[in-house]
């Protein structure tokens, strides 16, 4: 399978998943996704209506990770499992703010390449995902903060093709969106 990891801000939502190609058992890609975030973040967005994301937190699709700003330590331990279960190729990561996870993974042999969230960088990777959804050749393990994440989404493209998702023009957090799309 092939990884992606969206740290975000160092106070908000940070995403983690796995992408496992078609293959002959099965002719759709499967999706498994991990979030993280700030106990205060969660108290923060209840505060402001968004009981969800306190919900998803007591299902356990969200793992509270620090209480003012993210810990790093919970995302590097599911990163490590994953890796001890799952043959990972390579990990793609958005090398802004992701120096307190990845330089330590990296020094323990986890493949993890940085992935540049420029057009260049993101469009390869958007597009696959793009054409997955729109051929229905993908299904996860129900994550709703993954559906909320692609829900979100809006995407900056150009004329000749280029696309990546956009969070300037997203409605809301698209972490996980931008995960799957690295990985």
């Amino acid at each position: 399978c092939f990884g992606g990891l969206d740290m975000a801000s160092h106070e908000d939502l940070c995403s983690f998943t796995l992408y496992f190609p078609a293959c002959e058992e099965d002719d759709r890609a499967f999706v498994l996704s991990s979030f993280f975030c700030p106990a205060d973040k969660i108290q923060e967005r209840k505060n402001k209506g968004m009981a969800f994301y306190s919900q998803w937190v007591d299902e356990k699709w969200i793992t509270l990770a620090g209480q003012a700003r993210i810990d790093a330590e919970p995302i590097k331990d599911v990163i490590r499992e994953a890796s001890e279960v799952y043959q990972i190729v390579e990990i793609g990561f958005d090398p802004w703010g992701s120096d307190a996870v990845v330089n330590e993974l990296l020094d323990e042999g986890i493949p993890l390449v940085a992935v540049a969230q420029s057009m260049r960088g993101m469009t390869a990777g958007t597009r696959a995902l793009l054409d997955d959804i729109e051929e229905h050749n993908i299904f996860n393990d129900g994550n709703p903060v993954l559906a909320w994440c692609l829900a979100n989404c809006a995407a900056d493209q150009k004329a000749d093709g280029a696309i990546r998702f956009s969070k300037n023009k997203s409605t809301d957090k698209i972490d996980g969106a931008v995960a799957l799309a690295m990985s």
